[in-house]
């Protein structure tokens, strides 16, 4: 699941600005790296948080 509060923080960030790579800027990580922190998250909970596509980035339902 969540490995550390640093996660969550990375999971606001991207939703607050919209992009993985925006949101790596402001973590200071790479967006390689903030995208596998991502995913591994995904993977701990076993849901997807966001929809990606080439050119957008949107939160999954909450239902």
């Amino acid at each position: 699941m969540l490995n550390s509060i640093s996660d969550l923080r990375l999971f606001l960030a991207i939703l607050e600005q919209g992009s993985i790579a925006a949101a790596a800027a402001q973590s200071r990580l790479t967006a390689a790296a903030a995208s596998k922190r991502l995913m591994a998250l995904e993977d701990g909970i076993g849901k997807r948080l966001f929809h990606r596509s080439t050119r957008a980035l949107r939160p999954t339902s909450t239902r």
